[in-house]
């Protein structure tokens, strides 16, 4: 018995303390990993009551202070404009973002989709959940 205790006061020792493994009677046994549970990202459903407030024309963080942070962002697509005159071309770029407040459809929420360009929203979209 007391050779065991030895035994296991050595292999603790030489065990690095970072690892968990445990030893018992000569063996080393692992600890179970925990199971990863999936979490699925916070709804960004705008409820119409704040929905009725959104208009064409409102500004970048106007909407950013209004409705919180989007659940999804695609930025950085640049549209280029141009057109003639007497003088030559001119070319003009316009930075295009979209945001997305994505709701639960299980709960019937709806998805809101935000186009900016150069900060000043252009565009509002609101899509339904399927029903099927």
């Amino acid at each position: 018995m007391e050779r065991g205790l030895i035994y296991f006061s050595i292999m603790s020792l030489l065990l690095s303390p970072l690892s968990p493994a445990l030893v018992m009677g000569g063996e080393i046994i692992e600890p179970e990993k925990p199971k990863v549970i999936q979490v699925k990202p916070p709804s960004g459903f705008i409820p119409f009551d704040k929905f009725k407030y959104l208009t064409e024309g409102m500004s970048e963080a106007e909407v950013l202070s209004r409705f919180g942070p989007p659940t999804k962002e695609v930025k950085d697509e640049i549209e280029v404009e141009g057109y003639f005159t007497r003088k030559g071309s001119i070319k003009r770029e316009v930075l295009v973002k979209r945001y997305y407040y994505i709701g639960d459809p299980e709960l019937g929420e709806r998805t809101t989709i935000i186009h900016f360009k150069n900060g000043i929203v252009y565009k509002i979209e609101r899509i339904f959940p399927s029903t099927w």
